[in-house]
């Protein structure tokens, strides 16, 4: 659904780009002005993860807009704004991709800020949340002399299992 106030705050969720969807929000109206909202996630493993890719959408749409920033911390220190964007954006979902490459090797928490402007107009929210990296690619394959078929194991990290029939 969309945010209850008017000239601000999306129509419609990301996904789906309907009101049946969902997304979170910091609602700005009600005197929740210049007040910071804190949205932490669970831990997420990238020791293995080769060039991570942070990757959500934002909406800040609002005359009155604050911030929206984004943190990580890397299981000793935080390193903050690793993204940080601020004012209004206009009515759309926006993409960010953010590049997590210098917490490769760490388990890391992320945390996304968000800070209201001065007045109801700045409700800011975000959705679609997700940590993307190339496969490290390891084939296998296996021929069948008599069928012709070939079937290639797909080992790599991150990777799906798939099978090709050449034919008879």
């Amino acid at each position: 659904s969309n945010t209850p106030s008017d000239f601000t705050g999306p129509s419609a969720d990301h996904t789906t780009g309907n009101t049946s969807g969902k997304y979170l929000y910091m609602e700005a109206s009600g005197g929740c002005t210049n007040l910071e909202s804190v949205l932490l996630s669970p831990c997420i493993d990238l020791i293995a993860a080769v060039d991570p890719t942070l990757i959500f959408w934002y909406n800040m749409n609002g005359a009155d807009m604050g911030s929206l920033e984004v943190d990580v911390f890397d299981g000793s220190e935080w390193t903050n704004d690793v993204f940080t964007i601020a004012g209004n954006q206009g009515s759309s979902w926006d993409l960010a991709e953010v590049s997590l490459s210098q917490f490769g090797g760490a388990i890391v928490n992320l945390r996304f800020r968000s800070i209201t402007g001065n007045d109801y107009r700045s409700d800011i929210a975000i959705d679609d949340i997700m940590i993307a990296h190339p496969p490290i690619a390891n084939f296998d394959y296996g021929v069948q002399v008599d069928g012709f078929t070939m079937d290639f194991t797909d080992l790599s990290l991150y990777g799906d299992s798939m099978s090709f029939d050449l034919g008879e």
